[in-house]
């Protein structure tokens, strides 16, 4: 016998789009992350070759600049709204001073 549970397909189609969409936002913001980071070290470490630095000062800055880049895309994104991160004190500082940060204790 021919049994057609149009209910149950409806709500399986609409968890399966749902885990999808995620699934898509997630690459999203790996995508941005990775290509950000890479732009603002190759930006600051390249800047600084240019302008005579030593190479390994030049790297330093490259990652520092990379680390902030990374760090303000993942605070902004709603998808890691509720993970615990940990970041220097100093970046905590900073931001609560121009008035960006938000401690949430579940």
């Amino acid at each position: 016998m021919f049994n057609l549970d149009i209910g149950s397909a409806v709500v399986k189609f609409f968890a399966e789009w749902k885990k999808a969409k995620r699934a898509h936002k997630c690459g999203r913001l790996l995508f941005g992350m990775l290509f950000s980071g890479v732009i603002a070290f190759l930006w600051r470490a390249g800047d600084l070759l240019a302008a005579g630095s030593a190479p390994w000062v030049a790297i330093g800055n490259g990652m520092t600049a990379s680390a902030v880049v990374l760090l303000a895309l993942f605070v902004a994104s709603p998808l890691t709204r509720k993970m615990a991160i940990s970041i220097p004190s100093v970046v905590v500082e900073k931001m609560h001073k121009e008035g960006q940060t938000t401690i949430h204790r579940e």
